[in-house]
């Protein structure tokens, strides 16, 4: 029987104890980080990105955050703020430097980070398996808001905010980065308001929870961090005007759009956000939960089922808590996270960054958006049409005419707070074939009409109005009014 050197037995130990450090979280981490590539890279189906991609390229060339007048929108009653200039710019830049697939790769980094600030968040109160899947399952339930828009920068500095004041409650320190990063969010998003109501409710448990409150001078320090915060919202390029334009979008998208309403609870990701939060709550109650932690939970459940688009939030905000609910027994509070463990987080998240950027410079990029499809001979026929006619679309549509014919006129945009309510209730009944059709067509003096091949106006329109069916693709049906002069031949 050989006896290892004392020398060799501290060596093996050594690295076994580095194996158990780090493995576990690089493990963890790649199962978060497959799901945050497979939702990333997937094609999406999303009619607001070209719109963005328009107001970006507006700002761009005109330096302008306020379109007045409007360059596209004859029938809105009100200029268009651009409150969310800033990923718009860089969207733009992007689109024009690599195309699609620009989009793509930039979807996918914030997803990714994303679902790094959620690892995070569980990882501090549980171990590397229960935050992985809990990560996982967050990133599954924000299914349907992960698309290439500004609210996923919202999204992120959202998690990243939930996670400085999960640690400032440990700390009373302030996280004075916190200020800068509410300034870009107010350039961003209209989600920072959520972030100032996680800030101001983590603040006021802390205070009514005898336990952990912090002494004088860490509290004035806080409070001045909130305060410092909401003035850096006010610090954007827009001014204290930025305060008011949560209340102006939500008038008219809260009743047409359907991220804006209530959350349906008939499929899988609503259900899985919804289980995510229950087994907070459960885990939160039965553990006793300091106050702050059960504010955190009111505002889940608040978002949960307020909107469809605060699903995101709503996980966020709950993921710590069902996390330690997975972990082993007696997890719930702060738990030691190894540096070699971040360490391998760290890199792998640099991994599938770099990997993200070579699927998306591929095919994979240059099919990334599926919505509209195949416009080649409606897009055709459009450009035949002289600048300034009006165009009556279906509101998906409309997002993607403003990108590809600016120079033509819709009926209404999907920029909807910008419309009179009026016009827009008129707009959905004539959509519909409704009663007074014909008197909106007229009065907007509509010379085409770019709608769904089922769409019930465009039957009307050609069986009662005479109108001629001018080109189709799988994108949708081209059709003008029997008046209107074309300079390009007719497309079968």
């Amino acid at each position: 029987m050989s006896v290892l050197p004392h020398d060799v037995v501290s060596d093996v130990h050594r690295s076994s104890a580095i194996t158990r450090g780090w493995i576990p979280d690089l493990l963890g981490c790649a199962g978060v980080l497959l799901a945050a590539l497979w939702l990333g890279l997937r094609p999406f189906v999303e009619p607001d990105h070209w719109w963005h991609l328009r107001v970006g390229q507006q700002i761009r060339s005109t330096g302008n955050l306020v379109f007045s007048p409007d360059p596209w929108a004859a029938f809105a009653d009100r200029d268009y703020i651009a409150t969310q200039w800033l990923p718009e710019v860089a969207a733009s830049w992007a689109y024009e430097l690599g195309g699609m697939g620009a989009l793509l790769w930039l979807r996918t980094l914030f997803i990714i980070l994303i679902a790094l600030a959620v690892y995070t968040a569980c990882r501090s109160v549980s171990g590397p398996f229960a935050s992985s899947l809990t990560a996982s399952l967050a990133l599954l339930a924000s299914t349907a808001s992960l698309n290439p828009r500004p609210q996923l920068v919202g999204f992120l500095l959202f998690a990243i905010t939930v996670l400085a004041w999960r640690e400032m409650v440990r700390d009373h320190r302030p996280r004075w980065w916190l200020v800068p990063l509410f300034w870009v969010w107010a350039c961003s998003h209209g989600l920072w308001t959520f972030g100032l109501a996680v800030s101001a409710l983590t603040l006021a448990g802390m205070f009514m929870t005898t336990g952990g409150r912090p002494d004088r001078a860490a509290a004035a320090r806080l409070f001045g961090l909130v305060a410092a915060c909401v003035l850096a919202t006010g610090l954007s390029p827009l001014g204290p005007r930025l305060w008011l334009t949560p209340f102006d979008v939500a008038g008219n998208a809260s009743r047409v759009v359907n991220e804006w309403q209530p959350t349906p609870f008939n499929g899988a990701a609503a259900i899985i956000a919804a289980v995510i939060v229950i087994v907070a709550i459960i885990k939160s109650v039965f553990q006793r939960a300091r106050l702050w932690q059960l504010m955190h939970l009111a505002l889940a459940v608040v978002c949960l089922f307020w909107m469809w688009r605060l699903v995101p939030l709503a996980v966020i905000l709950a993921a710590p808590a069902a996390a330690s609910s997975l972990g082993q027994p007696g997890q719930g509070t702060a738990i030691s996270w190894p540096a070699a463990g971040r360490r391998a987080v760290a890199l792998a998240a640099v991994a599938a960054v770099v990997l993200a950027g070579v699927i998306s410079a591929g095919e994979a990029g240059r099919s990334a958006s599926r919505y509209p499809a195949d416009t080649r001979a409606v897009d055709a026929a459009l450009d035949c049409l002289p600048a300034g006619d009006v165009v009556f679309t279906s509101n998906g549509l409309s997002g993607w005419l403003l990108w590809r014919h600016p120079d033509l006129t819709p009926v209404v945009d999907l920029r909807i707070e910008i419309y009179p309510w009026g016009h827009v209730q008129r707009y959905r009944v004539a959509r519909d074939a409704g009663p007074g059709w014909q008197e909106f067509i007229r009065d907007t003096g509509s010379d085409a009409a770019l709608l769904d091949s089922d769409s019930p106006l465009l039957q009307r329109l050609v069986s009662v109005s005479g109108w001629e069916i001018r080109a189709r693709s799988a994108g949708g049906v081209l059709a003008i009014r029997p008046a209107t002069t074309l300079d390009c031949p007719a497309t079968p």
